[in-house]
């Protein structure tokens, strides 16, 4: 058939979700996650099911006092992934709950205690791309919004994407 090269789209984070190689795409082909699956090259998802202001109380942290005392996280979640069958379906089952990838940051933020915050990020994207085959990618941020550090700050934190190619 027919084919298109495939387009360089950007991220709606920032930054371009470049193609590491210049592969055509028919212009039949099955839908992204089937692509990106067969290791087809092909633009970033367009698609995500978003969790904002995640808020947990945790022991993660370098300082004792971290890990005795704790505190107050906030995650912010962007899991990449095709919802156009659940949307045309309505049917919860053609998507990823909310609930679910909630359910993974809280068991892994209020978990076992890091000394890092991003093994703890690390560990939240893992589950989530492996517990889930619709998740092609995950963004996790976690933020500190309550550190002690001689400047006024909003928050202080850490932002990782990981896609299914970074599953060992």
């Amino acid at each position: 058939g027919e084919v298109a090269a495939a387009p360089v789209r950007e991220h709606l984070w920032g930054g371009p979700a470049v193609c590491a190689c210049a592969a055509p795409v028919p212009r039949d082909a099955p839908a992204a996650a089937r692509a990106w699956r067969r290791g087809v090259a092909t633009a970033a998802p367009r698609d995500f099911l978003r969790l904002r202001g995640l808020v947990f109380d945790g022991f993660h942290g370098v300082l004792p006092e971290e890990n005795v005392l704790g505190q107050k996280f906030v995650v912010d979640m962007a899991v990449g992934m095709d919802l156009r069958k659940a949307g045309l379906s309505d049917d919860l089952a053609d998507t990823v709950s909310y609930a679910a990838v909630q359910d993974i940051a809280r068991e892994e933020m209020q978990g076992e205690t890091k000394q890092l915050i991003e093994t703890v990020a690390e560990n939240i994207a893992a589950r989530t791309l492996r517990e889930h085959p619709a998740a092609l990618t995950v963004r996790v941020e976690i933020r500190k919004p309550h550190v002690a550090v001689r400047d006024v700050v909003d928050s202080l934190g850490i932002e990782i994407y990981r896609t299914r190619d970074d599953l060992e």
